[in-house]
């Protein structure tokens, strides 16, 4: 920054938002059979040790596993064995203190709706969580039915698909675990040379590993079949990491069977049976591929583990498989086809190993359980509450998003009873400290630094002000995400006010987000309340048939004020009558090195033209701003003079004769309209709402491609006639009073919020 004229800087404004206090912790409380060796129980405790700390909570295990995982230590959850003398006994002791916690609510995992009706009893609002596909769900879905089920979570799509067409009538959400960072995972050169030879497994044998307790579903007897036919090709074993002493799943039978056929088929010497392991993380070093042949799944937790531990997967085409593995690995759409699951591994046994790097942000997907639970069902107030709608926006710099958003508040007033969250701190602009002296209510969340956080503290500034409305107003397409996925279920009304295809753009970008949280831009719009456009067209055909409700409602701009035009920023030796203005924030999508090229072609029709341009830049362009300048400099053009920011355009537009404006993308631009308010005819390319305002050869002039010739030569063209320009500038102050009327914006806002 230190490059560029200092005036041009945007600087922190006088006046802040009233800083919000730090949200309130959530709470979770959560219900488990007990911490066997399983998937669920690992995704528990994985859920909990990343919530530890920031989350209070209590863990309530009903039964205690001969085999199972050892009780970490948490900071602020409280693990609880159950006591009691009989079932009912223990989730008795469970309802008491959940109704003692913060949040009297509970999430349980595989609790059947015997046991959740003692709970219901106790006016306690259950969150089952469903493992599994359909073929291992121990009663049907619609039991749920019958008591205090707010929702219910699937691990996977596929489970939610399921459970929708068994008639499950209560909300479903997906909520796909996301492994916490575990301690040797990634790929150990060291470990795998250690933990074969231990085994007495050459280096050059193919090592295929399976991980997860024998059971009937798990079909191991198809794997030692896949062992048989590939130890015809390649040295080859097999082991298979889980333990088989329980009674569910016909553990024994499962392991009775798979030793049977391995005699039967001679492959008895190749097969490892280990049993049941704590700590598996190490032996994805040692496999050379990871193997599933299940009939049924849910969401694999030992898949999540070997994808993330960069080993090759082949795996049955069943469940959530299909969300789990990585783009490279199998998956063998007729589960039985021995020879698909032999030509799989043949195909990735020496793909390597991939590194895959642990997540951003790995609290994520945990901090979702507990939102869900705390938020999932926020309502909106029968009457009354603080707020109609609450407004969240990225900032209230001078732009044209915030200049909109400003103009919409001060123009409807305390009555409204609208409110402002900003996330960002303020630059330069007066809007807060107008709003705040009109009493709109402005809360700041620029202290609040992480996405995860400010996700948090909008959803606990909605709950407190008992808020019924949502709308984002030029908000992070990731912020929106996380809100609307907590908020999928609930009462509270989204509104996304779109500034036109950026809109879509963003939400496109933003993939990675949307496959972690299991919440597709579909499911985004699915969710809105309200789309609400800012020109025709501005909401595509596809958006329009997936949202619940659109409107189309262009910005109003106020009348200007009859008064002498403030003159101060003139450059002093311009000549007014051919003084040409821009207002816009200084950034690539402004176009500033084509205006650039603009102004030179106009110089050498109008001799004596200048060309002011009011805005500021901020530090992430400063890069592109300093390089404009240079170029300026560079081919000696004079009479281009940057201003800096500056938010009262109806007081010094006036002073000038021709308004210009390119960009990459518009919504319904402020700039323009404030122009038009001050009689000023417009020369502008033609995209987005710029049509909708400016009228081709009545008040002002549109350029369908960037021409800097054709632009040139119409500003020229009004410079040149000055009863041309007059007559367009009434023209274009007569269509913003008629069309563009703030009354008329704040009166439709009204009737759709």
């Amino acid at each position: 920054m230190s490059d560029v004229v200092p005036q041009i800087r945007n600087r922190v404004a006088a006046v802040q938002p009233i800083a919000f206090a730090t949200a309130a912790g959530t709470s979770l409380n959560l219900v488990i059979p007990s911490l066997g060796l399983g998937g669920a129980e690992r995704c528990v405790l994985d859920v909990v040790a990343a919530l530890d700390g920031r989350v209070d909570g209590h863990l309530f295990v009903l039964e205690q596993a001969g085999i199972h995982y050892a009780t970490p230590v948490f900071r602020s959850f409280t693990v609880h064995y159950v006591k009691g003398r009989n079932r009912a006994e223990k989730l008795a002791r469970i309802g008491a203190q959940v109704l003692m916690s913060a949040h009297p609510a509970v999430v349980t995992h595989m609790i059947r709706s015997t046991d959740l009706r003692h709970l219901w009893d106790m006016g306690i609002a259950t969150t089952p969580v469903i493992h599994n596909s359909r073929q291992g769900w121990h009663e049907p879905p619609a039991a749920l039915h019958e008591g205090k089920v707010p929702r219910v979570v699937a691990v996977c799509r596929s489970v939610a698909d399921q459970l929708r067409s068994a008639g499950l009538s209560r909300p479903i959400t997906v909520l796909r675990h996301e492994l916490g960072p575990r301690p040797g995972m990634a790929f150990d050169a060291r470990a795998r040379a250690r933990m074969r030879a231990d085994m007495q497994i050459a280096d050059d044998t193919l090592l295929i590993g399976m991980v997860g307790q024998f059971k009937a579903h798990k079909a191991y007897v198809r794997a030692v079949r896949v062992l048989a036919e590939l130890r015809l090709q390649t040295p080859v074993k097999l082991l298979i990491a889980g333990g088989w002493d329980h009674a569910y799943g016909a553990g024994r039978l499962a392991y009775a069977a798979v030793i049977a056929q391995a005699r039967e088929l001679g492959v008895e010497t190749d097969l490892i049976c280990i049993g049941a392991v704590e700590n598996i993380s190490p032996w994805y070093s040692a496999f050379d591929v990871f193997l599933n042949t299940s009939t049924y799944e849910g969401m694999s937790i030992a898949t999540l583990e070997a994808v993330r531990a960069g080993c090759p997967v082949v795996s049955a085409d069943v469940g959530g498989q299909t969300e789990a593995v990585a783009a490279q690995d199998v998956l063998v759409h007729e589960p039985a086809d021995i020879d698909a699951y032999v030509d799989a591994i043949r195909s990735v046994m020496h793909a390597g190993r991939r590194v895959v790097p642990a997540p951003v942000r790995p609290d994520l997907v945990p901090r979702l359980w507990s939102w869900i639970a705390h938020y999932g069902d926020l309502r909106r107030p029968a009457e009354g509450g603080l707020l109609q709608a609450l407004f969240v926006t990225s900032n209230m710099n001078a732009g044209g998003a915030q200049r909109s958003l400003f103009n919409l508040l001060s123009s409807a007033g305390a009555a409204a009873r609208y409110g402002l969250c900003i996330l960002d701190e303020v630059l330069e602009t007066d809007f807060v400290a107008s709003l705040m002296a009109a009493r709109i209510p402005c809360v700041g969340l620029a202290q609040v630094r992480t996405l995860v956080e400010r996700t948090q503290a909008i959803l606990e500034l909605a709950r407190r002000l008992g808020v019924r409305t949502i709308v984002f107003w030029n908000v992070d397409s990731a912020c929106k995400l996380l809100l609307a996925k907590t908020l999928e279920h609930a009462e509270v009304r989204l509104v996304d006010v779109s500034p036109g295809p950026s809109l879509f753009d963003e939400l496109q970008a933003s993939g990675e987000l949307q496959r972690r949280i299991a919440f597709s831009s579909d499911d985004y719009l699915r969710r809105l309340d309200l789309l609400v456009g800012k020109y025709a067209g501005g909401v595509p055909e596809a958006a329009s048939r997936l949202c619940r409700s659109t409107a189309v409602i262009p910005n109003g701009v106020p009348a200007r004020k009859n008064g002498t035009p403030d003159v101060d920023l003139l450059p002093p030796d311009a000549v007014p009558e051919l003084a040409v203005v821009t207002t816009c924030r200084l950034s690539p999508t402004k176009c500033l090195a084509f205006l650039v090229d603009v102004f030179a072609e106009l110089q050498a029709q109008v001799p004596g033209a200048s060309l002011t341009v009011v805005g500021g830049v901020d530090p992430r362009h400063a890069d592109y701003v300093q390089s404009v300048l240079g170029d300026i400099a560079q081919r000696g053009i004079k009479g281009i003079h940057f201003i800096g920011p500056r938010s009262d355009a109806l007081s010094f537009l006036p002073a000038f004769r021709v308004f210009v404006m390119v960009s990459e993308a518009q919504g319904c631009p402020n700039s323009s309209l404030e122009a038009m308010a001050c009689a000023l005819p417009v020369v502008a390319n033609a995209v987005g709402g710029t049509a909708d305002q400016v009228v081709h050869g009545t008040t002002g002039y549109l350029i369908e491609d960037y021409s800097a010739q054709a632009m040139a030569g119409w500003i020229a063209e009004l410079l040149q006639h000055p009863d041309k320009a007059q007559r367009f500038g009434r023209a274009g102050q007569a269509r913003a009073h008629t069309h563009f009327a703030m009354s008329q914006m704040v009166q439709r806002y009204a009737e759709v919020l």
